[in-house]
């Protein structure tokens, strides 16, 4: 096998590695880092395989999918051969199936022997350990012939790089992400929940390491973030953990903040507060003309952002802080960071904001959203 995909890598003219979840979970990242360097193969990665490579890796053009960026999105799809190690080629990476990759050879090495072939036909599968196959492809890995292919993709990086518009005067979500990001030197493990606010810390927080990103991936499961960002924290307790959170996905599991204080779990959390189920209302935006089904929160009887997270917290021990403007976020992340133990940051970031690029669910990459 390894010396069909040196053979098949070798041919190609436009490679990319799809590294996913497997990577992480079989501690390969050491070892696909090497590959990619060895052979300057342009990597894209699922939601679950972010910190296999360094998000600001120049060969690391992004997490694809629904909501990857451009230019990772172009390199799966646009590929001659696509590599997939210890992925699934979930939908919401491939978005439609039969449009997926249509050009590209298809090589997939997984551990699970019910994965090949299960969802994206493989031109070669390999049951294998990912660490264990990346190990004999270093022995016999070379640079690969593929500058056009490569300039391409900077192009398209360039061209559409992970952004959003700025709104003077508006506390975005994208923006607290990145203050965060800059303000914790990239190095904090952050355990989001389940909506935007999951995306957008996929999206703009500078991953650095294996397993400093933890998602309940297609899961879907609101109410992860703050029980698994108490167990990271017990795992790792040098580490800043940080729950990203909404405020939807936070109140599933808002009990725990008991437990924080009476086990001394020092969880920093941050709930981007839209005051809505926000995922759910951006589809409703976008495919149900604006109809909202029970997704936004506010309580017009409360007269403020409903519930009162801080004061909640507070009942519970736990010290917390309201963020309203953008010039009040850098100190307020700050004094988060610096406190003893847990802190609940609620930042009111209205619901204004989708998240994007998208891909609209059964459609394929040429009908990307950018804006």
């Amino acid at each position: 096998a390894v010396d069909s995909i040196m053979a098949m890598l070798k041919a190609s003219k436009k490679p990319c590695l799809y590294l996913g979840g497997g990577v992480i979970s079989s501690g390969a990242a050491a070892e696909a880092r090497k590959f990619a360097e060895k052979t300057g193969i342009p990597v894209v990665t699922s939601l679950m395989g972010i910190g296999s490579l360094p998000s600001d890796h120049p060969q690391n053009f992004g997490m694809f999918g629904m909501h990857g960026s451009f230019a990772a999105n172009c390199a799966a799809n646009e590929s001659d051969l696509l590599m997939a190690m210890g992925a699934r080629f979930s939908d919401r990476s491939t978005g439609s199936v039969s449009k997926f990759a249509i050009e590209a050879k298809i090589i997939h090495v997984d551990v699970d022997d019910s994965e090949i072939n299960k969802n994206i036909p493989a031109d070669l599968g390999v049951v294998a350990d990912v660490k264990e196959m990346f190990k004999a492809l270093n022995a016999k890995a070379f640079p690969l012939k593929c500058p056009t292919w490569v300039k391409t993709l900077e192009k398209y990086r360039k061209q559409h790089p992970l952004s959003f518009k700025k709104k003077p005067g508006h506390l975005q979500p994208q923006e607290v992400v990145k203050t965060l990001s800059r303000l914790t030197g990239n190095s904090a493990v952050i355990v989001p929940g389940v909506g935007q606010h999951q995306m957008w810390a996929a999206q703009f927080y500078d991953y650095q390491f294996p397993r400093q990103h933890l998602s309940s991936g297609g899961l879907g499961a609101m109410g992860f973030g703050l029980p698994a960002a108490m167990g990271a924290k017990l795992a790792c307790p040098e580490k800043t953990v940080i729950n990203i959170d909404g405020d939807g996905s936070f109140q599933m599991n808002i009990q725990e903040l008991g437990t924080l204080y009476a086990e001394k779990i020092g969880v920093k959390m941050i709930i981007l507060n839209n005051q809505c189920l926000g995922m759910v209302a951006q589809w409703e935006d976008r495919f149900y003309n604006g109809v909202r089904g029970n997704t936004d929160l506010r309580c017009e009887r409360f007269m403020r952002p409903f519930p009162d997270f801080v004061r909640i917290a507070s009942g519970y021990g736990v010290p917390g802080r309201e963020v309203f403007k953008l010039e009040e976020l850098e100190d307020a992340i700050k004094e988060m960071l610096e406190t003893d133990g847990p802190f609940l940051l609620d930042v009111h970031t209205g619901y204004e904001e989708h998240v994007l690029p998208m891909i609209p669910p059964g459609m394929d990459y040429s009908a990307m959203i950018t804006e």
